[in-house]
């Protein structure tokens, strides 16, 4: 399905999805698959009564679960584990050309909890930072006073510092995912709302993109790892996951049933 969705976004030729989500995902039932790719459909034939139908029907086949609603409050005598978009917040802080939302205070956490960050969000952080030097670069090239370097170099070093202060070593298979998938394939619905979220307000390459990366409907390939990173560390020390992302946060009464992890969004 990877394959079949990046071919849709390079070509916008989606026929060969509707073949796929009628004569396989949906003959097998396998909806979560089925669902995303008439999402993906849908973002580039939105009027098509075809795939609004088979939208409907997908729809009526997956049982809506309720999420049993919780809240740790604020952390106290834990290890955190940083997820990637507090780690990018605070790598931008106080760096001339970026916005850092400052959600959460790291320094007032500190006093209270250790911090650990795992490979998995290491290597998406690395990814973003790229990314975003990269667009950054081209916006201000054209001032001939703005420091890019500096900056560069700014964020790198944060970077780095992080690294030694924070990194652990702590490795997981793909079969350690399994128990992870299996708890979000009995939230399908929920997945879908908090995906369109996320796809709200971008282009559509990037909505397509963004879909490329996921295995039917469930959360990135990333975010699955670093709940495994934080289950497999949580057997001998007490964590907690902090993080923005609802793929997380919406789940925190699951998570917590399932996996005895606590996630935190304050």
């Amino acid at each position: 399905m990877n394959y079949q969705i990046n071919e849709l976004r390079l070509t916008y030729d989606i026929s060969y999805i509707k073949y796929l989500v009628k004569n396989t995902f949906i003959r097998k039932k396998m909806w979560d698959k089925a669902l995303r790719g008439v999402i993906a459909a849908k973002l580039v034939e939105p009027d098509s009564e075809e795939l609004d139908e088979l939208y409907e029907e997908i729809k009526s086949n997956i049982p809506v679960k309720r999420i049993e609603v919780e809240s740790f409050g604020t952390p106290k005598n834990k290890v955190l584990a940083l997820d990637s978009n507090v780690v990018i917040n605070h790598l931008t802080k106080g760096v001339e050309g970026f916005y850092s939302n400052g959600i959460f205070d790291l320094e007032k956490l500190g006093n209270q909890n250790k911090f650990v960050i795992t490979p998995s969000v290491f290597d998406e952080v690395e990814e973003h930072v790229k990314f975003m030097l990269e667009k950054r670069r081209k916006q201000v090239e054209k001032y001939k006073d703005f420091k890019f370097d500096d900056m560069k170099e700014k964020i790198y070093s944060k970077l780095d510092r992080l690294k030694e202060k924070y990194g652990v070593d702590i490795k997981v298979d793909d079969e350690s995912l399994t128990g992870i998938k299996e708890l979000y394939s009995n939230y399908l619905i929920e997945l879908e709302w908090i995906l369109k979220g996320k796809l709200m307000g971008k282009s559509l390459s990037h909505k397509l993109r963004k879909l490329a990366q996921r295995e039917g409907m469930m959360p990135e390939d990333g975010d699955l790892r670093l709940l495994a990173e934080v289950i497999t560390l949580n057997e001998n020390r007490d964590m907690g996951l902090l993080s923005q992302d609802k793929d997380f946060t919406n789940f925190v009464g699951p998570i917590k049933k399932a996996f005895s992890v606590e996630i935190y969004d304050v």
